[in-house]
């Protein structure tokens, strides 16, 4: 609704701009809701009767009067009251099955589109069979998911209508819905990649009935599609051309026909590089990858069955196309190899475009917004710079993204530039939602951006919004605002007042001084979910993290309340992630919060960032609905990295800190690369184990530290009452029992798989060889399992069994422990007089590399591979039994059964919870 209202004021002047912003909407001009222009007013209220005569673009958000409708790619749909700015409500939410995409609002009902889905792990289609087609083809499929939202504080999910293919473009009138999609594979009989395009009737809002369907061929890859009033214009890419097929979308009742289609050469790079004015469809073209021509066509569609070319332009460029747009008679293409040429085209005349003119600049355009003798741009610029790495040096270029103001009422020129400090910068959104980000509030003279950044090597480096001034001829960066989560949207409540939306949070910001925008309120909506902890018998609290530069939350739930999305009660810690621990109702948060820009690695001690410390807070939930902080303690040394890169799956059950005994917290340094001076520019630092003594929680205290030795290789960390238990040059074991001495008692060879954190029984892999070659090499070997129990200052030998599979992972399951190997969860008997015999031994679906314990209790484990997790029991006669799966749509992390309740991390999930049936 804002960007057609904005488009309405036609030929008025905006002091607030001091120049004119030109409307395209005269009566009978098609057009897509993107708007040629695209400048925007404030996100008012809705307008119903307006709403039944236009198309409606869909979107993450959806305001109402003060309601407001948030679509979260992980939660689900929230639903906000910001009757009071500073004191905004959550008033409900309702889950949404696999990913939500996109959004309408209308009569009280919500109607989300799921993407597409695909498992991840090993081997997800390659190892299905053709009789499995039909089945993936519904597992990959999108669904209209509907939400009844007329009670806002109870939402519920009142219908799920499958549709074939991945639906990733749609259009809303009146009370009927068109939805643009594509497959590579059907479950309704259409043979090959194709496209389909839907109408649905929403007259009974929660049950949507289909109206039509057609099928366009075509390869099933990069769909764009172009709106008008009258037809749908759906670009498909087909070795190296586009085909755009048309549909109309007049029919009486939302009913549906194709009609004509056409070819152009090369590729289109989204669907703002279509357009439709006056009876002629203009397109510009360009090469999918590389350099080379560049093509602006324009099409005759007074008949729609039979589109005829009418015009031309080839630019012999050898360049790539970076972006289009079109504004009335005007063209705007952006090319890029070196440097960035903007070309201006005259296109009164459809069948003989025209070159107005052309500006060259530095980097380019990815985004352009038409108003009038303007356009404000969104792009990249090009930065060269010196870097070096020791005695070493060279130029680099970096690509940081930009705004831009540019006169085309004549010659064309820049006239203002606005560069992020960043590094490599992208838009987080397809390209065909740039419209949805980028948004130019004119008669605010208000420009939104947010944006992410990385590093040279690839790393994410920061996320923000910025808020920049528009005038004539200037843009004016007023704010950069960090802290944000991975923002996505910011909508314009009103003058003063700015809402932001991210994965992780909605926030109020005051904006009466851009300068200086002052933080109104915030709501959570989902942090990243690595880990929790128990702390009672059926209340557990998540450690929810922002890596975007936020703060962590940890949050209390009862186990048959997270379903309902009903925490207890919740803290937040000044880091942005961090690792968890427990004893009782007493929980332990370790985190560190490192500088931006953070460098490591290379350079001169001079160089090198200032020290880091790590602080362990200790947070007591015996009430859960109000936990209190009773005390921290800072280590002088950065020891936990983020909390969340420990176990690509977040599932590693050797944790960065764990329990030695109640109150006492080992945390592990690993190796480090320390900057210094010299040809490398580098020296490591030798791994460490830190003890923390927190049995007086209102005054916890730094304990010892043991190094370990110079060359060793230490990974990761176990716990057993009295004992840490580590990995690497041989298996460790580390005495805690003196908090302020902590020393190792024994250093025997192998690599720990398990360890049993009641009692301190140790399963390691050891490779044993029994001839050695000639050279030192063995020629005779084979790899054996070794069940070992700490005693004191001793280490005991329990049992040593041969086992020839590879790849073995373990968890201890009261008195057996279950080891995964490359084909088969084994299941053997770890008492002390047991001699690890195998009880039982069951196939195992999955490649042994990809496997983690991810936790457990109670007669039960986890098994995580990659987003599926799996809850398995083990009976009385050793037969490893699965319970229930967990589906995430990312990796999976630990698992616990508490309270009769399967309970997952499931990363920006949160908390899945399941009851387990018993035995």
């Amino acid at each position: 609704m804002g960007a057609v209202a904005g488009l309405k004021r036609r030929g008025q002047v905006w002091g607030v701009l001091g120049f004119a912003v030109l409307a395209r909407c005269a009566a009978g001009e098609a057009q897509d809701m993107a708007g040629p222009g695209g400048a925007q007013e404030r996100d008012g209220q809705s307008d119903v009767a307006t709403e039944d005569r236009v198309l409606q673009e869909s979107d993450i958000f959806k305001r109402e009067g003060d309601l407001l409708y948030v679509l979260n790619r992980f939660r689900g749909l929230y639903v906000a009251d910001l009757t009071q700015r500073d004191a905004p409500r959550l008033l409900g939410r309702v889950k949404i099955p696999a990913q939500p995409r996109e959004m309408w609002v209308r009569n009280q009902h919500a109607y989300v589109i799921t993407s597409q889905q695909q498992p991840y792990g090993w081997g997800w289609w390659w190892n299905q069979t053709s009789g499995d087609v039909e089945t993936w083809a519904r597992y990959a499929g999108s669904a209209l998911a509907v939400a009844d939202v007329s009670d806002p504080e109870h939402p519920v999910l009142a219908a799920m209508v499958p549709l074939d293919g991945d639906c990733h473009d749609g259009r809303l009138r009146g009370n009927v819905l068109y939805l643009a999609c594509s497959a590579d594979f059907s479950s309704t009989g259409v043979a090959g990649p194709h496209g389909r395009v839907y109408s649905f009737d929403l007259s009974t809002p929660a049950t949507p009935a289909p109206i039509a369907d057609v099928v366009l061929p075509g390869e099933g890859e990069a769909q764009h599609v172009h709106v008008t009033d009258d037809y749908m214009f759906v670009a498909d890419q087909v070795q190296g051309s586009t085909r755009v097929s048309l549909v109309d979308i007049r029919g009486a009742g939302g009913t549906l026909e194709k009609r004509g289609a056409f070819s152009v050469p090369a590729w289109i790079p989204d669907r703002f590089a279509m357009d439709a004015w006056q009876g002629s469809f203009r397109v510009a073209t360009g090469p999918q990858f590389g350099n080379g021509d560049v093509y602006l066509t324009t099409f005759d569609m007074a008949d729609p069955d039979n589109p005829v070319q009418q015009g031309q332009v080839i630019m012999h460029v050898d360049e790539e196309l970076k972006s289009a747009r079109f504004d009335g008679a005007r063209g705007y293409v952006v090319t890029f190899k070196r440097v960035d040429p903007l070309f201006i085209f005259d296109l009164s005349d459809p069948t003989a475009p025209r070159r107005m003119g052309e500006l060259q600049m530095s980097g380019w355009l990815d985004f352009m917004v038409p108003m009038g003798d303007r356009l404000v741009a969104m792009g990249h610029e090009q930065i060269e710079e010196e870097q070096r790495i020791g005695w070493f040096g060279w130029r680099a270029i970096r690509r940081t993204l930009a705004v831009s103001l540019i006169d085309v009422a004549g010659d064309p020129s820049l006239l203002s530039r606005v560069v992020l400090d960043g590094n490599w910068g992208t838009i987080p959104a397809e390209r065909d939602d740039y419209n949805k980000l980028f948004r130019v509030f004119a008669p605010e003279g208000l420009v939104v951006f947010p944006y992410r950044t990385f590093n040279d090597w690839g790393s994410a480096g920061d996320a923000g919004m910025l808020l920049i001034d528009l005038q004539n001829d200037t843009l004016t960066q007023r704010a950069d605002l960090r802290g944000l989560g991975l923002v996505e949207r910011g909508i314009l409540w009103d003058p003063q007042t700015l809402v932001t939306l991210s994965v992780q949070c909605l926030q109020v910001l005051d904006i009466t001084d851009r300068s200086a925008p002052a933080q109104l309120a915030r709501l959570d909506l989902a942090g990243r979910v690595s880990q929790f902890v128990k702390v009672a018998d059926d209340v557990v609290v998540e450690m929810a993290g922002d890596l975007s530069g936020g703060q962590a939350r940890l949050t209390a739930w009862r186990v048959g309340q997270i379903a309902d999305g009903l925490e207890l009660g919740s803290v937040r810690m000044e880091a942005p992630s961090g690792v968890v621990a427990a004893n009782g109702a007493l929980v332990f948060f370790a985190s560190v919060h490192k500088p931006q820009p953070y460098y490591w690695g290379y350079g001169s001690e001079a160089q090198a960032p200032p020290a880091i410390n790590t602080k362990l807070t200790v947070v007591d939930f015996a009430d859960p609905g109000h936990p209190v902080i009773r005390g921290e303690v800072t280590l002088d040394d950065e020891v936990i990295y983020d909390g969340e890169y420990w176990g690509w799956y977040g599932a590693d059950r050797s944790e960065p800190m764990v329990q030695a005994q109640p109150g006492v917290l080992a945390l592990h340094r690993p190796t480090q690369w320390k900057p210094s001076g010299g040809c490398m520019g580098y020296r490591s630092e030798p791994a460490r184990i830190y003890l923390v003594d927190a049995r007086n929680p209102d005054a916890p205290v730094a304990g010892g530290r043991w190094q370990a030795g110079d060359n060793a290789y230490m990974t990761g960390l176990y716990g057993a009452p009295g004992r840490v238990f580590t990995s690497g040059s041989g298996f460790s074991v580390i005495s805690t029992e003196d908090p302020g001495n902590p020393h190792e008692v024994a250093n025997v060879g192998g690599t720990v798989l398990a360890v049993s954190p009641s009692d301190g029984r140790v399963l390691t892999l050891e490779y044993r060889c029994d001839q050695e070659s000639r050279w030192g090499g063995c020629t005779n070997g084979r790899n054996q399992l070794v069940l070992r129990q700490a005693n004191g200052d001793n280490i005991n030998e329990l049992a040593r069994v041969d086992n020839a599979d590879w790849g073995y992972t373990a968890e201890f399951v009261d008195d057996r422990v279950v080891v995964s190997t490359g084909g088969t969860l084994q299941v053997r008997d770890a008492t002390a007089g047991g001699g690890l015999a195998q009880l039982a031994s069951v196939p195992f679906a999955s490649d042994y590399y990809s496997v983690q314990f991810t936790g457990g209790g109670n007669g039960h484990f986890f098994l995580a591979n990659g987003s599926l997790v799996e809850l398995w029991s083990v009976g009385d006669n050793g037969v490893p039994l699965m319970r229930s799966t967990f589906s995430l749509a990312g990796h999976g992390g630990t698992g616990a059964v508490v309270g009769g309740h399967a309970v997952v991390a499931g990363g920006f999930h949160g908390l899945v919870a399941t009851p387990v049936t018993q035995q």
